[in-house]
């Protein structure tokens, strides 16, 4: 009926089908999501009220401005972060001294008081 060949190559293809679909079942068993969140939605982007500015010069070179402080309403909350530009063109400095609150210190390096025409403050929570 069969000879021993033709048996040999019926029984290896049904093994290589077997041996697929098992490994194929096991990888797809092994596959795990974590629960996420996912939504859309809007709201309103409102800004910052900065008052009491308060420029310090350099102690050793008056010529130039070591930090800005100032009041931000509303205040910062955790995780917060808060960067200032004395110039409307420029880099912005390392992020600022933040605290929960209401009252920012941002530290600068290399700008001067002649160079000092704006100051732009960037915040996100």
């Amino acid at each position: 009926m069969f000879n021993p060949r033709k048996r040999l190559m019926v029984v290896a293809a049904f093994a290589l089908v077997l041996f697929i679909m098992v490994t194929g079942y096991a990888f797809a068993a092994t596959n795990t999501v974590d629960a996420t969140n996912v939504g859309d939605g809007s709201g309103a982007i409102s800004g910052y009220f900065i008052t009491n500015v308060h420029y310090t010069l350099d102690t050793t070179n008056p010529q130039n401005v070591s930090s800005v402080s100032f009041t931000i309403n509303p205040g910062i909350t955790a995780g917060g972060k808060v960067y200032v530009r004395l110039a409307s063109s420029g880099t912005f400095s390392a992020p600022c001294d933040t605290s929960v609150g209401t009252t920012v210190t941002c530290a600068l390096s290399g700008v001067t008081s002649t160079s000092a025409s704006s100051l732009t403050v960037v915040s996100g929570q």
